[in-house]
């Protein structure tokens, strides 16, 4: 291991399938490094990014109070399609219902919302995964 402590059991349960599937699979080429402030065609992309921006603003405003804020968790190259169901399982393994996780990149900054169905449990989240150990990093979680 890399001696981090306290890894939630979904990142436990991801690394042991990833070592699985590794063991079964001759080694592929690395994917090429994704840059999200670079666009292939920009005016797509910027609508793109500005109707997620858009939709992101809407859904927090309703869940003032139910939603919690993650950074620090992942680098921008690490976002994959498996975070946001290994974040939700995680959240709702610990703290109660989620309705909803959207991941947000923003200038190299991934930002994961958590929208609780109760109060309570955004609460219990924050206070849970703030200054939690993950990976090599510190999250930082906090009530929207």
């Amino acid at each position: 291991g890399r001696g981090v402590t306290n890894l939630p059991a979904w990142l436990i349960k991801r690394q042991q399938e990833e070592q699985k599937l590794k063991s079964q699979q001759p080694p592929s080429p690395p994917p090429p490094p994704t840059n999200p402030d670079q666009y292939d065609d920009a005016s797509n992309d910027l609508t793109s990014q500005q109707q997620q921006q858009s939709t992101l603003q809407t859904l927090l405003s309703k869940a003032t109070n139910r939603t919690m804020l993650l950074t620090n968790m992942v680098g921008p190259n690490e976002v994959d399609d498996e975070l946001k169901e290994e974040v939700k399982e995680e959240c709702e393994e610990k703290c109660g219902p989620v309705d909803g996780v959207r991941i947000h990149v923003k200038e190299g900054v991934v930002q994961v919302y958590v929208i609780f169905q109760q109060m309570i449990h955004a609460k219990e989240a924050a206070k849970l995964f703030d200054g939690r150990t993950f990976g090599d990093r510190v999250i930082s979680a906090r009530l929207m």
